[in-house]
């Protein structure tokens, strides 16, 4: 609202001749802003009566407040993986594979096994020291791909495989259920979790919770026989935990 001492001037100079202003172009008047003037009132009320837009100079009671620019918005920060830090689309530590990973152990690591058949292990076997010998602990991606099956067998019980960019493929063995069946999955990304289902341990162990673990394998490429020469030791694949 306007003072009514500075309304009443306004009202004053509003009755003024028109004359009075210096400038003959009335357009040129209220487009002229370089130079502020004492008749700078008289110019804004000039150029309003006419239906012109005034001029606008510091303490115009017409001028539109001043606007400070908005700094632009920061761009949004990466999505970064917590277990793909170098982003190679790996998991970096094998130990994040199941569970909290300062509670991962192998209970059997990948080679020579004198009662398996053909005398070899073609993955490792994951464990969970978290109680209740690591039952339904989440079961993870070792890296980004896509999941081809989530499927039920005699021997493999639930499990899951998934093909990787790098043209591997691993699979995740006697799992308790399955989350995962299909679709992209990035290193990290729980596709299950962990139990004994299947034959799951020395002999004919079946669906023993004594028994859980995880039986991980990578394969050289999805589909190939189970042979020496087609399997890669997973913690040779990710690398060791640093």
């Amino acid at each position: 609202m306007i003072p009514t001492r500075r309304l009443s001037f306004l009202l004053f100079v509003s009755m003024l001749p028109a004359a009075r202003v210096s400038v003959a172009n009335s357009d040129l008047i209220c487009r002229d802003t370089s130079v502020e003037t004492p008749d700078d009132i008289r110019r804004e009320v000039y150029c309003m009566r006419r239906g012109l837009p005034p001029p606008f100079f510091a303490g115009s009671p017409s001028r539109p407040p001043s606007v400070t620019p908005r700094e632009p918005a920061p761009p949004p920060a990466s999505s970064a993986n917590p277990f793909d830090r170098n982003s190679d689309g790996k998991m970096d530590c094998w130990k994040d594979a199941v569970g909290p990973a300062n509670k991962t152990e192998i209970s059997s690591r990948y080679g020579g096994s004198d009662w398996r058949d053909g005398n070899w292990h073609y993955g490792v076997d994951l464990v969970s020291r978290t109680g209740n010998f690591g039952l339904a602990q989440p079961v993870r991606a070792i890296a980004d791909g896509n999941v081809v099956r989530g499927e039920t067998s005699s021997a493999n019980g639930n499990f899951v495989e998934i093909v990787h960019s790098d043209g591997r493929a691993s699979m995740y063995i006697h799992l308790k259920e399955i989350t995962r069946r299909d679709g992209a999955v990035r290193a990290g990304d729980v596709i299950g979790s962990m139990n004994c289902t299947g034959l799951c341990g020395r002999g004919v162990r079946r669906n023993s919770v004594r028994s859980t673990h995880v039986h991980l394998e990578v394969k050289t490429a999805p589909g190939t026989e189970r042979l020496q020469q087609n399997r890669i030791d997973p913690v040779t694949y990710l690398g060791e935990c640093t």
